[in-house]
């Protein structure tokens, strides 16, 4: 921290201490040198005050120089060895702020450097402790889905086949959540966009073509995790209408809407399909499950109503 008062302080003190030494050897030194004792103080100063007090220093060694070391002498005219050691003296000031800024300019450019170097190594530190924790969650998420998988298996009479589809689809889904949020190129992707392409992504994956989606986020932004979770569990709603909301129907449209109230965040997810009284609805199974599961990460309460259609909401706390 600059304290310019004490900095001047410096600078006096040092000017009357080589002023002193300067008249304690003055019998000793010639008069062709009368500035040579200033010349340390002027590059001390220089260096751990700065430039200014510097100056100050300079100036009053000059003036004390002349005053009590040439002048007194007379015949300054014909002193040549006097003028050209106040040549010097001036050239050595100047060359001597110039190279004392130079080096000051450089320490703390080097440690402007050395902090952001240390900057940087704790945020590498801490983005390679968050990867580990986001992959340790991830590994496990896909461990829960097989288990579940395992023991839906278990209760239902489907092969082995199907099974094994149903488990790589939902992984598959997760990688391309999980490799779209940690793109670089998608930091500045609106959450409309994001949704849009998880909903493009399970149209391709099932041919369900015919099936349009309408997304409104409000302009909203959620941190990773938070997103990732939340992702999951749009895939599984918007998963479960597309097999069971449009059954015998060539057509059909879902509506995704996300935004705050109050302290919450809200997801609901609706379509204008068949409604539950009609065989749709989230039965129980894996799906299911799963959604019950990223539910309870979330903090989130979910509740379900038919209205020329199925609409599932999900409340959770803004915090997550």
């Amino acid at each position: 921290m600059e304290r310019p008062f004490f900095q001047y302080c410096i600078a006096i003190g040092a000017f009357s201490l080589s002023l002193g030494i300067r008249f304690q050897f003055a019998d000793i030194l010639p008069t062709g040198l009368p500035l040579i004792t200033f010349m340390p103080a002027i590059i001390l100063v220089a260096y751990f005050a700065g430039p200014g007090p510097a100056c100050l220093t300079a100036i009053l060694s000059g003036i004390a120089g002349w005053r009590f070391f040439v002048a007194s002498h007379g015949e300054v005219d014909s002193e040549r060895a006097v003028f050209i050691g106040l040549f010097f003296y001036i050239a050595f000031v100047v060359a001597a702020l110039g190279t004392i800024q130079m080096l000051r300019q450089t320490a703390l450019t080097l440690e402007r450097e050395r902090s952001k170097n240390a900057s940087l190594a704790d945020h590498r530190a801490f983005l390679y402790r968050e990867l580990q924790h986001r992959v340790a969650n991830n590994m496990a998420f896909l461990s829960a889905i097989l288990s579940m998988q395992k023991s839906a298996s278990r209760q239902q009479s489907r092969d082995i086949d199907s099974i094994l589809d149903d488990a790589i689809r939902r992984i598959r889904l997760f990688s391309n959540i999980h490799r779209r949020l940690h793109d670089p190129e998608s930091e500045n992707q609106s959450l409309d966009e994001h949704f849009r392409s998880l909903f493009d992504d399970l149209v391709n994956a099932s041919g369900a073509e015919n099936i349009s989606l309408q997304i409104n986020t409000n302009g909203l932004r959620l941190p990773g995790e938070t997103l990732t979770t939340l992702s999951l569990l749009a895939v599984e709603l918007m998963t479960n209408a597309i097999k069971h909301a449009f059954i015998g129907r060539t057509e059909g449209t879902l509506t995704l809407w996300l935004g705050p109230e109050g302290q919450e965040i809200i997801l609901i997810v609706s379509d204008d399909g068949i409604g539950k009284a009609e065989g749709c609805g989230l039965e129980p199974g894996l799906g299911y499950t799963i959604i019950e599961a990223l539910c309870e990460q979330l903090g989130a309460s979910r509740k379900t109503h038919i209205h020329n259609g199925m609409h599932v909401e999900v409340r959770f706390p803004a915090l997550n």
